[in-house]
């Protein structure tokens, strides 16, 4: 462009007046007005250029994108947006009979950038929306109180073709997550469990719980239901995995394969009668040998403390109801794998089951019955008056017993979710749809039950029921000084339980730590010296306590040195121990039914061979105080007559057998040996605590363990020799 050109475009813009004058006047030529008009259109389409690259939409609005960064605020004040070449017309309007119009290239220009304009706004309006729920969304503008359209129109088969991106892509990730696990169950053994599950674990942090937990379900169902019989330690395998991923998942993983289990369990089933022909059923038909796997399957869960007993009762009570070829053999493999853990849960349930079967049986000819019914009539029997070997009748319970120790062992190393069993029954599982998920709490309501008044009622009575004893419980608790949550949490668990076995279960599933569970003995031993008699029902939970952990050997020798101290031997527990204890010229007065009772309960102790006498090594017996002398006369006493009841002595030939095996392990430390010889001399001999029976079984008992020891020191001496 030329300077003229340039100083009559500068005028025109400053002074419009003064160059309409002129234009008027004739004193600018119609090529300086020419070249003035293609000045303007060339300004304009370098600004409509770089309109373009900024992303800058027609008429001045600026995208979304660009409001976003910030850089609207750099055109505040400024008019933004090409005029679409209007320049030109404005001045064929002010000229008189000219017409300078737009020519052939600029026009094509401007339809290449209107459609270079638009394309350009469709990719920035596809960034700017979500997914294809925006493609009708509308902006409303507040200049004109109208809806302006926001998101672009997405033809429907561009729709299908994005949703089939997606899944594909989920699709592929299915794949490789069934890949590894698939991968890992095929390595699964006895000897890298551990490692197996702690990788599927990591796969929990990566992939979502929902497609692992089916995947996992999927995959060990497919394994399980196999045309062929399945070897009992193959599927123990997979329970343990099952039990173990329960403690480490949660509810939600179990519930679900154990919903998924038990309805392919109940299709197979279903599948078996449909396929039998003629009423001859066999076991080769389509669904027979599924079904026994399944079914042992359930007994293993079971048998780890997975399902509760509820679930295989029900599946029990679901076989007798038509005794064929497959539904007997179901119910051997149940006995065989898990029959004495269910006559140790619900006993009656075992009573009630055999009536219905006997009930059957008496419907049928006797000529029909086949060996095998029969011989699952004997077995059930045997196994409810007890009358069978735990060894003849579970299968691997080398195996199970191994895996439970695993499994055991596993909640110290990782935290654990869940411990306590499933109660769920085979209508639960049925009515899912009906009922809601069961083990989802208030997924399942009181107006979804059949007779739901009765129910609600019942509930409410039990509610108020448990209510009531809980609070008298924690105020009983108060009361004897539960002075922590721990403590208070087992005085409750002791004082409410139905029976010592009930209590035992419910103390280990408070989950206590290592150190917390030091207080159960201390609990124990405290409800025990405060009856006004004797109740053996703490002496049993005792001994099922130190049978589980040796750990709690340990804790009842720290209490019983504790309450020796207590009675004023102040040298109890090692030189060590004494020095950090501060020696009382006094000792406290002990009430006698204390003294008693202890006493009583470490003789159950020692005789059942919980503990040893070896926890009395650091007792000085020569120079015993007056409670804590009284307390070992009722304790030596008391071991000899238990030795001589036969709850103890049918497990050898005779009392001096019973002694020999409590009182030999003394002569590890002669000094220990020596001092219960002299104490049973000079004191329990002579006792007269006891009555005159009791008095000579004591007498009788005292001159065994004399004898036991002298020749124990004799073979000693001799084998110095």
């Amino acid at each position: 462009m030329s300077s003229y050109s340039q100083k009559l475009e500068r005028l025109s813009i400053t002074n419009p007046n003064f160059y309409s004058l002129l234009k008027d006047s004739n004193l600018i030529s119609t090529s300086s007005e020419d070249t003035l008009a293609e000045s303007k259109n060339t300004d304009e389409k370098e600004i409509r250029r770089l309109e373009k690259k900024l992303g800058i939409k027609s008429g001045g609005k600026l995208t979304k994108a660009f409001e976003d960064d910030g850089l609207d605020e750099l055109l505040q004040g400024v008019d933004v947006g090409s005029k679409n070449l209007k320049f030109s017309n404005s001045l064929s309007e002010e000229e008189e009979g000219c017409d300078i119009g737009i020519s052939e290239q600029d026009y094509s220009d401007d339809l290449e950038y209107k459609s270079d304009e638009e394309e350009n706004t469709n990719i920035m309006e596809e960034d700017d929306t979500e997914n294809d729920s925006n493609m009708y969304d509308k902006e409303y503008n507040k200049e004109d109180g109208n809806y302006e359209a926001k998101g672009k129109y997405v033809p429907p088969h561009l729709r299908d073709k994005a949703l089939s991106e997606c899944d594909k892509a989920k699709k592929d990730q299915q794949i490789r997550l069934q890949r590894q696990l698939q991968g890992l169950l095929n390595r699964l053994s006895e000897s890298n469990i551990e490692s197996i599950i702690m990788n599927i674990d990591e796969l929990y942090q990566k992939f979502t719980r929902h497609d692992v937990t089916s995947t996992i379900t999927s995959l060990v169902l497919n394994s399980i239901t196999s045309r062929s019989t399945l070897l009992d330690q193959f599927v123990i395998l997979y329970a343990t995995l099952i039990a173990a991923f329960y403690k480490i998942i949660g509810i939600d993983f179990c519930a679900h394969f154990v919903q998924e289990m038990v309805e392919e369990f109940e299709r197979y089933h279903r599948q078996y009668n449909t396929n039998s022909i003629d009423g001859v059923k066999s076991l080769e038909e389509e669904g027979g040998k599924e079904c026994t796997n399944l079914v042992v399957l359930v007994s293993e869960l079971y048998n780890f403390q997975v399902i509760s007993c509820v679930l295989v009762y029900d599946l029990i009570k679901l076989f007798i109801s038509d005794l064929n070829e497959l539904n007997v053999e179901l119910l051997l493999k149940v006995i065989r794998s898990s029959g004495y853990q269910l006559r140790k849960d619900d006993p009656t349930a075992l009573k009630e089951i055999i009536q219905q079967v006997q009930t059957e049986i008496t419907k049928k000819d006797s000529g029909s019955l086949g060996s095998r019914t029969k011989f699952m009539i004997e077995t059930i029997t045997n196994l409810k008056n007890n009358r069978l070997k735990q060894q003849n009748v579970m299968v691997n319970i080398e195996s199970i017993l191994k895996m439970k120790k695993f499994l055991n062992n596993l909640g110290k190393k990782i935290q654990v979710q869940a411990t306590e069993a499933l109660r769920v029954s085979l209508d639960d599982i049925r009515f899912v749809e009906t009922k809601g998920k069961w083990w989802l709490v208030g997924s399942s309501w009181t107006a979804n039950l059949a007779d739901d008044s009765s129910t609600s009622i019942i509930t409410q009575r039990a509610e108020k029921i448990d209510n009531s004893a809980s609070s008298a419980l924690l105020k009983l608790a108060k009361e004897q000084k539960m002075n922590t949550d721990v403590r208070r949490s087992i005085f409750v668990v002791i004082m409410s339980s139905e029976d010592y076995v009930d209590a035992f279960e419910r103390l280990l599933k408070l989950n206590l730590k290592e150190v917390q569970e030091r207080e159960i003995p201390r609990v124990l031993l405290h409800c025990c010296g405060n009856e006004k008699t004797h109740n053996p029902y703490y002496a049993l939970i005792s001994q099922k306590l130190c049978e589980h952990d040796h750990s709690f050997k340990i804790t009842f020798q720290y209490c019983l040195w504790d309450f020796l101290r207590e009675c004023g031997e102040n040298d109890i527990g090692g030189m060590e121990l004494v020095k950090t204890i501060q020696t009382s010229s006094t000792a406290e007065k002990i009430p006698l039914r204390k003294i008693v009772n202890l006493s009583k309960l470490y003789a159950f102790l020692i005789t059942g061979g919980q503990l040893s006498v070896i926890i009395l090594k650091t007792v000085s017996f020569p120079k015993l105080q007056q409670q804590s002398r009284l307390f070992f006369q009722l304790l030596f006493s008391n071991i000899i007559l238990l030795s001589n009841e036969t709850q103890f002595s049918r497990k050898s030939n005779n009392q001096k057998q019973m002694l020999y095996n409590i009182f030999s392990k003394s002569l590890t430390n002669p000094t220990l040996a020596k001092g219960i010889l002299f104490f049973l001399y000079n004191f329990v001999r002579k006792s007269e605590i006891l009555e005159q029976k009791e008095k000579g079984l004591v007498k009788v008992g005292c001159n065994i363990i004399k004898e036991i020891i002298q020749n124990g020191f004799s073979t000693s001496s001799n084998d110095l020799l």
